[in-house]
């Protein structure tokens, strides 16, 4: 049998099957070239003509000034091909990549000298130029092909504030720097509540708000970088403490890079990390299951203590004990957010922490709302020593020279103990409820009580002096070079250490007032951060 020629209906289906096809392959094609437009190449090799010099320039992100000497690797990733190369920062802290083909990414990875940390700079350098030389990091740009000077900060251990305290033995001990100088540099307002002053860290402040969004604002300007909403298990999200923030190298050979992580725990029960430069979402968690939880997954009912960072490891302390959650202290890992382990510390239905974890020499040490104050080892999570003193703990240890010092929100005392056995060494009563935690400098303890300030001898407990204010003092003092900051409910004082003697104020305050880096003094109040210059 011969065959039958196609019918017209047939051809007619395969005809509209060549033209769906080959829309189909060109909507590819036409999808491919936008997403590498997009990414800032272009679907051709351009021309070798068109290439550009590129300048960077080191510096101290703390302070400006130039940084000679520093070594970067420089990867440069062109439409279809990659290069690394390496550079040193000059005398001026300059260094120039040469003969960049436009439209290329150049990644810009520094190897820090001892005690400073850097992050890796990448930016399509082309649409720094298109914009008028304000690239990734600011600048001017020159004449000819030579693109703007773009700043890479480096920035000194040492000078950063990353978690509530300054210290892991939280003793709120900052940079020794001058006065508030003049009017603000700069004003941030959040428009909510602000419990807990911010975490300074490469170049920006973190914090978070009664309104449930963690933030992160440029120390420079004071413009908001980014915020992050964690999401929430019953009621509206919202912050009563400070947030963390951690760094570490993770990768090896061109891969290798630092990265920055900012920990967070709030009152609906939600505990993660974000990352610092972006704000995205690197792991979050409700509930837990793992060594000290006897089996069981406990659903996280609130956080009210401030996350500690300390090596691998975030602690921090869940704050209610009932069917579902019990208050304790979690060791998480910092990478991951997987549980490391749980010590149940509530001794009954009533127990609430909002005490935040301090450390040192191994172990966590922690006090409760029950009257009682533990020691924990840090890698076991076993407590080695707990002491009952009663009343009632929201103060946050600070543990320095083998000794804890802590005041009781109840009964008025603030007491320090000895690091080791949690013997007492001495108590000290002040009138009124101590609601704050201690900072403690050059011998001696600083606390607040609710009418007035006070200076304590750190070796008997004796009062030195006493600074009296016009409203209740509810949170904790931090020290800069000698000047110890405070706030009442409205104010915020600055007194020398030494003497008590009032030097300077401001008219904002609430809680806890200051944090600072080596050239910025942030103030907090009520809703908004008050950004300082320092005097030299």
């Amino acid at each position: 049998m011969g065959r039958h020629a196609p019918s017209s209906r047939a051809l007619l289906i395969a005809a509209l099957v060549v033209i769906i096809l080959g829309a189909l392959i060109a909507g590819v094609v036409v999808f491919y070239r936008i997403a590498v437009v997009k990414a800032g190449a272009t679907t051709q090799p351009p021309a070798a003509a068109d290439s550009r010099d590129y300048s960077f320039r080191c510096v101290d992100g703390d302070s400006g000034r130039p940084l000679a000497g520093v070594r970067f690797s420089v990867r440069i990733e062109d439409w279809d091909e990659k290069e690394t190369r390496t550079a040193t920062s000059d005398s001026r802290g300059r260094f120039t990549v040469a003969d960049v083909t436009a439209g290329a990414t150049v990644v810009v990875t520094p190897r820090p000298p001892a005690g400073y940390e850097g992050f890796p700079l990448e930016a399509s350098l082309t649409e720094a130029v298109a914009a008028g030389g304000d690239g990734a990091a600011g600048g001017g740009s020159s004449a000819g092909g030579t693109a703007s000077v773009v700043e890479l900060p480096l920035y000194r251990s040492a000078r950063q504030w990353l978690s509530w305290g300054r210290t892991d033995g939280r003793t709120r001990v900052g940079p020794e720097i001058g006065l508030p100088s003049g009017r603000p540099l700069w004003v941030f307002s959040s428009k909510y509540n602000l419990e807990f002053p911010p975490s300074l860290a490469y170049g920006l402040a973190f914090f978070g708000s009664y309104r449930g969004f963690v933030y992160a604002v440029r120390q420079s300007d004071g413009e908001l970088v980014w915020r992050h909403h964690p999401g929430q298990q019953r009621d509206a999200s919202k912050f009563a403490n400070q947030v963390a923030v951690s760094s570490w190298t993770q990768g090896s050979g061109e891969g290798r890079r630092r990265v920055a992580r900012v920990y967070y725990a709030n009152l609906n029960g939600v505990v993660g990390a974000l990352d610092a430069f972006t704000g995205e979402h690197v792991w979050r968690r409700v509930s837990g299951r793992g060594p000290g939880t006897d089996d069981r997954t406990l659903v996280f009912r609130s956080f009210e203590s401030s996350p500690l960072v300390a090596g691998e490891t975030v602690y921090v302390a869940s704050r209610y004990h009932n069917v579902d959650s019990e208050a304790g202290l979690w060791a998480l890992d910092r990478r991951t957010g997987a549980v490391r382990w749980f010590c149940k510390l509530g001794t009954n239905d009533a127990s609430k922490i909002g005490s935040s974890p301090s450390f040192a020499d191994g172990r966590v040490f922690l006090a409760s709302y029950d009257g009682t104050v533990f020691c924990i080892d840090a890698e076991s999570g076993q407590i080695i020593w707990k002491r009952w003193l009663g009343g009632a703990f929201y103060s946050t240890p600070a543990v320095e020279g083998g000794r804890l010092y802590i005041g009781n929100k109840s009964n008025g005392y603030v007491y320090c103990l000895d690091a080791g056995d949690g013997s007492m060494l001495w108590d000290t009563f002040l009138g009124s409820s101590v609601y704050g935690s201690p900072a403690v400098w050059n011998g001696r303890v600083f606390v607040g009580a609710v009418s007035h300030f006070t200076a304590l001898d750190a070796a008997g407990g004796e009062v030195i002096w006493r600074y009296p204010t016009k409203k209740r003092v509810l949170g904790s003092a931090s020290v800069l070079d000698g000047v110890v900051y405070f706030s009442d409910l409205g104010h915020t004082y600055a007194c020398d250490a030494r003497t008590g003697k009032l030097v300077w104020e401001w008219e904002a305050g609430r809680y806890s007032p200051v944090t600072a880096t080596r050239h910025l003094i942030v103030v907090c109040g009520r809703q908004r951060l008050y950004a300082f210059d320092p005097s030299h």
